[in-house]
């Protein structure tokens, strides 16, 4: 599916480019881009032709990302549903009962699990997980506050629409 039409010439070292990063976990080499700035095209053009690409993969991730918030509701339901069934079905056969059927197996096993009631678990018990506050941070160093270790990087990022 494309929104835009992109040249044909584009659209082939595109095509190798997704096809190479479905097989790299998404990693594209970079003489790939030396293949783009090398087709005999006007600047415009190619900027043109990358923004409707880019517009292209971007709504492609839109979809794709929409359709996977589907199933994952999808999934959380039919979960849902298998842990009622099982649940409900758990009711009627007392622990220690085995049946088989053509279709499956009904049988129980033995597990352990641990409570904690955390207001009165010892410290040594607890994880202690250490990140830095970057928005405080960063909100501190514009007021005017120097702290060792840490800088502003100023960065230029680029929009397309």
């Amino acid at each position: 599916m494309n929104l835009f039409e992109i040249d044909s010439i584009y659209r082939n070292v595109l095509d190798r480019a997704k096809a190479i990063a479905e097989e790299n976990e998404g990693v594209i080499p970079d003489d790939l881009s030396a293949e783009l700035d090398a087709i005999e095209m006007t600047r415009e053009q190619k900027m043109e032709n990358v923004v409707k690409a880019h517009k292209n993969e971007s709504a492609l991730a839109d979809m794709i990302k929409d359709e996977i918030k589907t199933l994952q509701s999808r999934f959380a339901s039919h979960e849902n549903s298998a842990e009622w069934l099982k649940k409900w079905l758990s009711m009627f056969v007392s622990p220690g009962e085995k049946y088989e059927f053509g279709s499956g197996k009904i049988s129980w096993r033995k597990s352990s699990s641990v409570i904690v009631d955390e207001t009165q678990l010892p410290d040594e018990y607890f994880k202690v997980v250490r990140s830095p506050m970057k928005s405080e941070i960063k909100d501190a160093i514009k007021a005017g506050a120097t702290i060792q270790g840490v800088s502003i990087e100023e960065k230029q990022n680029i929009q397309i629409k």
